[in-house]
């Protein structure tokens, strides 16, 4: 009998009104986990509405990347969303602070760069013991983050807010959520090697 696959991994995005940069991500993120055969449940949320499409440029800019925001329709971002997922990416450190009071489960809150920038270094690290499988990479990345990670604005870890700005913004918005998300995706690919291994 061979053996159950591991259910996938639940990953909520969060932005502000879950109209632009949170349903980009999650659309990537979905995307890229497909290309690199990691089993992901992504989806979306933010703060202020419910029921609205994602805006027109950041549709226009996702189209340009092949995928359809279409369908989406923002929601507000609830406990029992919080507590349904394994991962939670903000795109500024003032949105994982919020959640983190809303859920008080710290430990799986992250930023979109700074989860990246974590991932990246506990699966290139050449000194460091390999992380065989997804979920104790998730473990790991709340190990290693530091205390204050959500203090203060970080502009480094942040992506700022597009919305009503012109289709140039967006794609670079659109640029800086891909490169994220590309490390996360690969990340996640090779810890899910190790496991294999």
């Amino acid at each position: 009998m061979s053996p159950v696959p591991p259910s996938p991994l639940r990953i909520l995005v969060v932005c502000t009104a879950n109209i632009c940069r949170s349903p980009m991500a999650a659309a990537m993120l979905a995307a890229a986990s497909v290309d690199r055969g990691v089993a992901l449940t992504v989806s979306s949320a933010g703060f202020l509405f419910e029921g609205n499409p994602a805006s027109d440029t950041a549709t226009k800019v996702m189209r340009e990347r092949g995928l359809d925001l279409a369908p989406h329709r923002s929601r507000i971002v609830t406990r029992q969303l919080l507590d349904d997922a394994d991962l939670v990416l903000t795109m500024e450190r003032r949105h994982a602070r919020d959640l983190v009071l809303k859920c008080g489960n710290e430990e799986k809150v992250h930023t979109l760069k700074a989860f990246g920038a974590l991932v990246f270094e506990l699966t290139a690290a050449e000194h460091e013991p390999s992380i065989a499988g997804v979920r104790p990479l998730l473990r790991a990345a709340a190990i290693a983050r530091s205390g204050p990670a959500f203090l203060g604005d970080g502009r480094v870890d942040e992506i700022a807010d597009p919305h009503g700005r012109s289709a140039r913004v967006h794609r670079k918005t659109a640029d800086e959520i891909a490169a994220a998300v590309d490390v996360i995706a690969s990340s996640m690919a090779t810890s899910q090697e190790q496991a294999r291994a």
